[in-house]
């Protein structure tokens, strides 16, 4: 079982701002939606489902924003770097 996340007021407002912008990569708003749904309690089946997911990715976002912190683990990493 996953660790829950925990956000302040600022974190979950600069998210929202990705999130929902049109301005920003497909990537990035992805995995700040997939960071609000989990922060907020929803279940990842259900994350999954409404945004069209696999679930190992949506683990693989989720493991890297506990990992790494929220804001970090927006910027896609490619490679073994």
């Amino acid at each position: 079982m996953r660790s829950p996340l925990i956000l302040n007021n600022e974190t979950i407002r600069h998210l929202m701002m990705v999130a929902f912008s049109r301005k920003e990569p497909e990537t990035r708003a992805l995995r700040a939606q997939v960071i609000l749904a989990y922060a907020s309690g929803t279940r990842i089946s259900t994350i999954s489902k409404c945004l069209e997911l696999n679930r190992p990715r949506i683990y693989r976002f989720l493991d890297q924003a506990l990992g790494m912190g929220v804001l970090e683990s927006l910027e896609e990493r490619r490679g073994r770097s």
